[in-house]
């Protein structure tokens, strides 16, 4: 019996040894799972950065395109204010002689 018993601890520290190996195994294979993570992580926040600093310089171009948009738009409305300024004072003008031509030939 004791033989027997003794036999069974065998087997038993046998397949604990096995078991301890396996799980070895398993937390070295999830240790280089954690290194690719790692490595997969870094390069996609690399990637990240290069792709918000493109986006900024984007922006910046955007920005620029609007601000000369903005103030071409802006040239354009004073321009036509003056425009109209200039149109109602000639037709003011052009009343004004048309007037006085009627009455100097009305005098006659």
């Amino acid at each position: 019996m004791e033989k027997q018993m003794m036999e069974m601890l065998k087997q038993m520290q046998s397949q604990m040894q096995q078991m301890d190996d396996r799980m070895q195994q398993m937390d070295n294979r999830m240790q280089q799972i954690d290194n690719r993570m790692q490595q997969m992580d870094n390069r996609m926040e690399k990637g990240f950065s290069e792709v918000n600093l493109r986006l900024d310089n984007i922006d910046v171009k955007l920005d620029g395109i609007g601000g000369q948009f903005e103030e071409t738009t802006k040239q354009i409305i004073a321009l036509d204010d003056a425009g109209k300024s200039e149109m109602k004072f000639l037709a003011h003008k052009v009343n004004k002689l048309e007037k006085e031509v009627f009455l100097i030939n009305n005098k006659q």
